[in-house]
């Protein structure tokens, strides 16, 4: 998943709180991706496209790393329900991806099932975390795992009330080795970014300041 895109640093699954208060006391589990510049994270979708004989292509377009770039219209990937650009294709009727090409499985005898429906597995995209000049914070355990939020720099965020971002992991092991790698991830590009003339990193809340905005989330 993920091993043909580049500049991936890490990817996983973590349990991440939402902006409001009540996706904050229930949160969602998101596959999480770790990229040089970004953390993003997606939702896991199992989506089922009626194409009814082997001979309908399902009407979409790929990129080398399974990204979904076009949806044709009139086609089953554009029904209600269907694929959506932006969607990342890690599964069809059962078999994982894995490193390789989703077309593969597209192309061949998996990707119709005899009920003319495939079934596919979809990672679709909920949001991502700038990291030039962003802070990081370990928390407290909550939600049964091990917390840690990201504070992106105000001016990357397009909603600027959401200064926090909080992920959960299930073991403290885990949670350290995510952001540990946040963290180096957040020196690296703010690095490059000050050697490009861009702006230094900002002035971090304390950790006083992240639980309060946290409890008014």
């Amino acid at each position: 998943m993920f091993t043909r895109r580049p500049d991936v640093i890490k990817v996983g699954t973590l349990t991440k709180e939402g902006g409001t208060r009540l996706s904050a006391t229930f949160p969602s589990q998101r596959v999480c991706v770790l990229l040089t510049r970004k953390l993003e994270y997606y939702q896991p979708l199992t989506i089922k496209l009626h194409h009814g004989n082997e001979q309908t292509k399902l009407g979409i377009d790929l990129n080398d790393w399974n990204l979904v770039v076009h949806v044709k219209p009139g086609y089953p990937a554009s029904a209600e329900g269907g694929l959506s650009v932006g969607d990342v294709l890690v599964g069809v009727n059962g078999d994982e991806i894995g490193d390789g090409l989703a077309t593969e499985l597209l192309s061949g005898s998996s990707s119709t099932s005899v009920n003319g429906v495939c079934k596919l597995r979809v990672l679709r995209p909920k949001g991502e975390v700038p990291l030039t000049s962003a802070g990081s914070r370990r928390l407290l355990r909550r939600h049964g795992g091990w917390a840690f939020a990201v504070l992106p720099n105000p001016r990357d965020v397009a909603q600027p009330r959401r200064s926090t971002f909080v992920f959960v992991a299930e073991t403290e092991s885990d949670a350290e080795e995510w952001i540990t790698q946040v963290e180096a991830a957040i020196r690296s590009c703010t690095l490059l970014d000050r050697g490009r003339g861009g702006a230094g990193p900002v002035s971090l809340p304390s950790t006083a300041d992240v639980w309060a905005t946290l409890i008014h989330q």
